[in-house]
């Protein structure tokens, strides 16, 4: 199986990229059910697409919302656009749209949008007439159709495994197009199901709160039963989180997927509302008593010293705390307030010291929501690409470099080598050169090694040759 990240901007597509994604998605302009993020422009995706395939990963695009007439020749130009700019596939709702490209453009690769309700095996095969390769099947799919529709057709599924959970079926919500002209199936919904309600009964309330409001989807514990029962990719959900949540999310399904344990403290600290497997099984409990992120516990308030410009917050946690971590205070599950402990002291023994100008009282339940320092872990990482490269330094003749990529051989040329005057260079010269790369680790071999010199500035100038032949073999 691979894993399908989200990417809604360069950041998050990079730290996904870093921690083990297989195949990205993404957006462009306003023709995507995500039309409120700041994404990609088809000026733009160009280089996404490019870095992705230097790193072996494939990219698709979600065109993935309902089209007026008016717009559908805009629709399939953006396609023919972004598949010659080197995009692998796309992701579509509109049938008409789907009919255009498999009309005329039959080489391009088509996945039938999880907005299109999909959720069983007769759905499957009505979209297969229309050149899909691949189903991005409704969450509400449980395991035992999931296997009926695999052990009967051919076609790819995709299944969504983590992240944000819609109350309604996949697609056919229609509160936020009623209520507000804001449809989900042009990417501008509301988001109404997170917000509080009052249920009332002949006139008389009966129950208040978040009572549409999904729990996150979580299938780190499901990916054997998954496998078995023929999913291609595991989809996590996120075009609009952050680049942390997205990598840590990518990294901790990619470790499942190898076997290796997985810290599924990070996973609920990157962001949850309580978690489910949702329909998996049948029916399921989706329904959580709030409408956003908890993170994990983290104690107690134990003490409060009022103070006449700050408040002096005694803690008690279970977990390490640190500086800048992000604090939620809650009272029996009601959300009190939200701190940042930027001059948390550690006083030994589990307890801490925060000040801050909020009211806060004794034995409220203290909640981690985000760790500055494991954001910024991810933001750092990076990954380098191993590449093999074969050199040879012969007196007289150029210095030559042979490449083999994707089935594809190359050799680059560079400046004549001379006999050296003084020193030549060495290997540990030729290795500290091309160790100077934002994209590749080389492992450099050597047919023939003679006693050689070349200077400094060709041989820069001959690596970025070699590296701009590397990445026009792999892009």
């Amino acid at each position: 199986m691979k894993i399908l990240a989200p990417a809604g901007n360069f950041e998050s597509l990079k730290t996904a990229i870093y921690n083990g994604a297989d195949e990205i998605y993404l957006g462009v302009n306003e023709f995507n059910a995500r039309n409120n993020i700041n994404g990609f422009t088809i000026d733009t995706l160009k280089e996404a697409v490019n870095f992705c395939h230097i790193y072996n990963a494939r990219v698709f695009l979600a065109v993935n919302i309902l089209f007026n007439n008016s717009e559908l020749q805009s629709a399939l130009d953006l396609v023919i656009k972004a598949y010659n700019i080197g995009v692998d596939a796309f992701i579509i709702q509109d049938l008409a749209l789907a009919k255009s490209i498999k009309d005329n453009y039959p080489e391009i690769e088509i996945h039938a949008s999880t907005q299109m309700g999909i959720h069983n095996l007769e759905g499957v095969k009505e979209i297969e007439k229309f050149g899909f390769s691949r189903v991005v099947l409704a969450r509400e799919t449980p395991l035992l159709e999931i296997k009926r529709i695999r052990e009967n057709s051919n076609i790819e599924i995709e299944y969504f495994v983590h992240g944000a959970l819609c109350v309604s079926f996949s697609g056919n919500c229609y509160l936020s197009s009623y209520l507000f002209n804001a449809s989900g199936n042009r990417g501008r919904c509301k988001q109404l199901c997170r917000l509080p309600y009052t249920l009332t009964f002949n006139g008389k309330a009966v129950k208040k709160g978040y009572l549409l409001s999904a729990k996150d989807f979580n299938m780190i514990n499901r990916l054997k039963d998954l496998k078995e029962a023929g999913v291609t990719s595991l989809k996590i959900e996120g075009r609009a989180r952050r680049p942390y949540y997205v990598g840590l999310v990518t990294r901790e399904y990619k470790k499942a997927l190898l076997g290796l344990e997985v810290d599924k403290n990070q996973i609920d600290l990157a962001f949850n509302r309580e978690f489910t497997e949702g329909y998996f099984n049948g029916n399921g409990k989706i329904i959580s008593l709030i409408q956003n992120h908890i993170g994990i516990d983290a104690g107690k308030v134990e003490k409060v010293k009022l103070g006449k410009n700050f408040n002096e917050v005694f803690i008690s946690s279970p977990i390490k705390l640190e500086r800048k971590s992000v604090l939620k205070l809650t009272d029996n599950e009601r959300e009190i307030s939200t701190l940042t402990a930027y001059d948390l002291k550690d006083l030994g023994n589990n307890k801490y010291l925060v000040t801050t100008t909020q009211k806060v009282k004794e034995g409220l339940k203290v909640r981690l929501i985000s760790s500055q320092l494991l954001e910024e872990y991810f933001l750092r990482k990076t990954l380098k690409r191993k590449i093999d490269i074969n050199l040879s330094l012969i007196q007289d003749k150029p210095i030559s470099a042979t490449l083999s990529l994707n089935g594809k051989t190359a050799r680059v040329l560079g400046e004549v080598l001379v006999v050296p005057k003084n020193r030549p260079v060495l290997k540990e010269d030729i290795e500290n050169c091309f160790s100077k790369s934002e994209y590749f680790a080389p492992n450099i071999a050597y047919t023939d090694f003679d006693k050689v010199f070349i200077i400094k500035s060709a041989l820069n100038e001959f690596r970025r040759n070699v590296y701009a032949k590397v990445k026009e073999l792999l892009t």
